[in-house]
């Protein structure tokens, strides 16, 4: 796979511009909670495979409304299925968006590995004869050194069971 070269800048007043749209979107959006892990825990949540449940029972609710009690607030109801609806229709907007900025800060972050791989080795061949220059490429190389593999533990057999036996050989 070809990749670009991703040659851009974001100025000053492009990043304003964004924090303002994002600013005029929450703006939009004031009813936004932000829960903490406790309260996210205690809820009960309407997963993907409970989409088919509350449809279900959406639709039974709407074509038989003589069926639920008047303390029942079919309008509340409604409004929240629909405000659902509208909150997962923005999401995948904005999901689109962030995948293709993670995309993209992947892309430039490849770049910039190997555009610090090669540096890296001109400055390697510099420090050779450029003492002030030793010590940057010596602490760039400690900091950044491949660690040896280390080989990974036995596996052990609980309960006193007989281990697996290996996998066949490949064919020749």
């Amino acid at each position: 796979m070809s990749n670009p070269n991703i040659s851009a800048v974001i100025n000053a007043a492009d990043k304003a511009a964004i924090e303002a749209n994002i600013n005029g979107i929450k703006a939009l959006l004031l009813f936004l909670a932000n829960l903490t892990p406790q309260q996210r825990k205690k809820l009960r949540k309407k997963g993907t495979k409970r989409t088919g449940y509350v449809m279900d029972v959406f639709n039974a609710v709407i074509t038989n409304p003589s069926a639920i009690p008047t303390s029942f607030d079919v309008a509340e109801y409604v409004k929240d299925k629909n405000l659902f609806d509208d909150l997962a229709y923005v999401k995948n907007l904005l999901l689109s968006l962030v995948e293709a900025i993670d995309d993209t800060q992947m892309l430039v972050g490849s770049e910039l590995m190997k555009q610090s791989d090669t540096a890296y080795s001109h400055l390697k061949t510099e420090a050779k004869s450029n003492l002030a220059l030793t010590s940057t490429v010596e602490a760039i190389g400690q900091a950044f050194r491949r660690r040896a593999r280390t080989t990974p533990a036995t596996p052990t057999v609980p309960g006193g069971g007989t281990p697996p036996s290996p996998p066949p050989a490949p064919p020749v």
